[in-house]
């Protein structure tokens, strides 16, 4: 994102909540968090909860945390306490930033109001962890599972191979959804490192379709880069949705199976390229991708950039085709492993 912001320094970078900022602005503003958290002591390779509500100050905050050196884990402010508290235990977090200052937290209000906006120095190798999703708990204790700047540089490469590359050299606008506990808000702000614009939906736009119709209305996104099926059919069913709906090109569905019925109308209702993508959190958000075009060949489509994927038995020997198994995946975007879970990250 620094390349882009040298690259491209006064084209729109992010919109949110009335707010909107230019590459070098975003720049700017996550150099200040960034800045103010070194002198405040923060050591590289620290872990950082961040707790923002949905505008630009969030993202700011997540990409000035990863300029400092350090790994933001994301909290959904609507967690119960209880999994607040278990995340920042977990985690060994040194610091948590905030927008209000609560739980002896940082405000980033303050941290705004450093003075120097220019790039830190700090180094950071392609092993250092970049942020930690929790896992949702439900056969136990959430795991907060470990992504690198590997992992994450591998699933947005600039490279002609890569066919998530393709796709998002097609976009201008995308429009972020995803709540940023969810492992896919990666790619709600990663787009920026493709030079495109970013509208991110406010704490209200995220839940309420009226506000978020008229959100799509003002600005006229061409990229839903995430969304679940069953979501995308809710949103379908509003009519005032349905018809601002026509100004997408692009749209990625995944996190469920994909009805086939559902796909046969946004394909008959729009022009959207549509892609079925599919990834574990453990694989860094997906490890594989299918543009849909006959609603009767529904796949999650064939492993991305430097994947891996094979169905096998339950010995591990790989399948003929159409036998059924476990899938295996491979490669570059597969985690690190649990946060001191060494069992489980054995597993």
């Amino acid at each position: 994102s620094i390349r882009q912001a040298e690259k491209t320094p006064d084209n729109p970078a992010l919109v949110s909540n009335g707010e909107k900022l230019t590459y070098s602005e975003l720049n700017q503003k996550a150099n200040r968090i960034a800045n103010a958290l070194i002198k405040k002591g923060i050591k590289p390779k620290s872990n950082v909860l961040v707790m923002i509500h949905r505008n630009s100050d969030l993202i700011a905050a997540i990409l000035g945390i990863l300029k400092a050196g350090c790994a933001y884990i994301p909290i959904d402010l609507e967690y119960p306490q209880e999994r607040i508290n278990y995340i920042y235990e977990n985690s060994e977090a040194d610091y948590i930033v905030s927008d209000d200052g609560s739980n002896n937290s940082l405000n980033v209000v303050d941290l705004l109001k450093e003075e120097n906006i220019e790039n830190p120095e700090v180094e950071i190798s392609p092993d250092d962890l970049a942020y930690m999703i929790y896992t949702s708990g439900s056969t136990g204790n959430p795991k907060g599972v470990m992504i690198s700047h590997k992992n994450i540089t591998n699933l947005f490469t600039h490279d002609d191979d890569n066919r998530l590359c393709h796709m998002y050299n097609g976009m201008n606008k995308t429009l972020a959804l995803s709540t940023v506990s969810f492992d896919a808000f990666l790619l709600d702000f990663m787009p920026l490192t493709f030079g495109l614009e970013v509208v991110l939906a406010n704490d209200s736009e995220a839940k309420n379709i009226t506000d978020l119709t008229k959100l799509i209305h003002d600005e006229k996104p061409d990229a839903l880069t995430f969304t679940t099926p069953s979501r995308l059919r809710e949103y379908l069913d509003n009519e005032q949705f349905n018809k601002e709906f026509s100004s997408f090109k692009y749209v990625a569905v995944g996190g469920e199976m994909v009805p086939q019925d559902l796909i046969a109308y946004v394909l008959e209702n729009s022009e959207a390229d549509v892609y079925n993508i599919y990834g574990p959190t453990e694989t860094t958000v997906i490890s594989n991708s299918c543009r849909i075009t006959d609603p009767n060949e529904l796949t999650v489509g064939k492993a991305l950039y430097n994947y891996v994927t094979d169905v096998r038995d339950i010995d591990g020997k790989i399948l003929p085709p159409g036998v059924m198994g476990e899938l295996y995946i491979g490669g570059y975007g597969v985690a690190g492993g649990y946060y001191k879970l060494d069992d489980k990250t054995k597993e």
